[in-house]
């Protein structure tokens, strides 16, 4: 089955807290957490499936302009490959759609690979965010805040 991306439904929570796991180890939301992300009736989600989910993004609605990209995780095996741009790209189509103008995001401080590609595609960094996340993992706990206009 070739790989297409589409929105979720409640059959995939457990494909996309693998995902989660697998992609974020101890940094990873928790199950409920990604129940509650995943219902949360102002946000957005796309898994990227090939029978299998291997990759989802989401995004909550912050305000009446802009979204904030809570997750985009890729399994590794599949990383590398330009799989994470394709989520975003399409989070970011479904964003515009909806009438959105800015995406914002945090990510993880010492995560250069993410930091490269959200520049990459548009986004600049507007704040760093000392002891943002909770558990500490080889990426730290600061964050980058980032944002990016969709128009």
């Amino acid at each position: 089955m070739p790989l297409k991306i589409r929105e979720f439904n409640d059959n995939d929570i457990n494909g996309i807290y693998k995902v989660e796991l697998l992609s974020f180890g101890s940094g990873a939301y928790s199950y409920e957490m990604i129940d509650e992300m995943l219902h949360d009736k102002n946000s957005i989600t796309l898994v990227l499936d090939n029978n299998n989910i291997i990759g989802y993004a989401t995004a909550v609605k912050l305000n009446s302009s802009s979204m904030d990209v809570e997750s985009i995780a890729v399994i590794p095996e599949y990383q590398g490959h330009g799989y994470g741009k394709l989520l975003l790209s399409s989070l970011e189509d479904k964003m515009r759609g909806l009438g959105y103008l800015y995406s914002i995001l945090e990510v993880r401080s010492m995560n250069y690979r993410a930091i490269s590609m959200y520049k990459k595609n548009g986004y600049r960094e507007i704040e760093y965010i000392k002891n943002y996340y909770e558990v500490n993992d080889p990426g730290g706990r600061d964050a980058i805040r980032m944002i990016k206009s969709l128009h």
